[in-house]
């Protein structure tokens, strides 16, 4: 992925807007039934591509929990701009919430 980060508010809480695009690469396509500890394959989906682009947007939080160590939050929107299925045109959309502890040296 190629992510930019710009600081919009830089005090105790820091702000920021994130943004940029990735490569996504299709490993495997099997579809499998699994049903307690049994898995079935039941085949596979037509038309996916082995190669799409996507772009992600989102606002970083950042809170100093103490000299080095910060606590972060991110609310993030991720559009693939290649569909996923050339044939029905379908592109993909995602809302995720990431957060996480960051150490700076």
């Amino acid at each position: 992925p190629l992510i930019a980060r710009y600081r919009l508010i830089d005090r105790q809480l820091a702000l920021s807007l994130t943004g940029g695009f990735s490569s996504n690469f299709l490993a495997d396509n099997n579809a499998y039934l699994v049903d307690g500890s049994k898995k079935t394959y039941i085949g596979y989906t037509q038309g996916m591509d082995d190669f799409s682009v996507s772009s992600s947007l989102g606002l970083s939080f950042e809170v100093p929990v103490f000299k080095s160590l910060f606590f972060n939050m991110e609310p993030r929107f991720k559009y693939f701009l290649t569909p996923a299925n050339p044939d029905t045109g379908y592109t993909p959309y995602s809302f995720s919430m990431l957060a996480g502890f960051a150490i700076r040296f």
